[in-house]
């Protein structure tokens, strides 16, 4: 959460006042280890846009960031913070505060990510995106890392760094979680 706040450049002492709680307590709230959905509610209430929303998956670990035993390409359908996913070793990058480690498989987004880089992913609603950036789209019945490009209304465009991928679409309403690549971990740096 606290990612997320100061992506959107949000000053934590002028949310708490707009929160009618002292700036220790809102510190206190965005440390905890579990999210009251009503607080989300607040902040979105407070800031005036949904910047969080109550089905949005919120990792349930804090200080180090796990990096789970995934293929992206998988087509289970899971959240990535879904408790079938196997955390294999936890890394403390502060900048990454509440994220998510991925091993990469495969060449699409090559030479940005390559096969044995750790990508830092965090969840973000679909009205959060930023087009031109890497993101894991979960669908029903596939896990992929794609640039999201704008599309219409309805789609999203999707593309591989890898220019002998082709682009495709897929409908909006099909997404059900994004996570906005913030990092990552080249296999040369660890």
């Amino acid at each position: 959460m606290r990612y997320i706040l100061r992506s959107e450049r949000i000053n934590l002492r002028q949310l708490a006042d707009k929160l009618g709680i002292s700036p220790q307590t809102l510190n206190s709230r965005l440390n905890a280890g579990e999210v009251k959905t009503s607080f989300l509610e607040d902040i979105n209430h407070a800031l005036g846009q949904e910047l969080f929303h109550s089905d949005m998956p919120v990792p349930q670990w804090t200080g180090r960031q796990p990096i789970i035993d995934i293929r992206i390409g998988d087509s289970l359908g899971l959240a990535l913070e879904a408790a079938e996913n196997k955390v294999v070793e936890y890394v403390n990058i502060p900048m990454l505060t509440g994220c998510i480690g991925v091993s990469m498989y495969g060449d699409a987004m090559r030479p940005r990510y390559n096969a044995g880089d750790i990508i830092f992913v965090r969840p973000i609603p679909l009205n959060a995106i930023e087009y031109g950036r890497a993101y894991i789209i979960v669908t029903s019945s596939d896990r992929i890392i794609r640039k999201v490009i704008q599309g219409d209304n309805e789609r999203l465009h999707l593309t591989a760094e890898d220019a002998t991928l082709p682009p495709y679409d897929i409908d909006r309403e099909s997404v059900l979680y994004l996570y906005k690549v913030v990092g990552c971990l080249h296999r040369e740096q660890m």
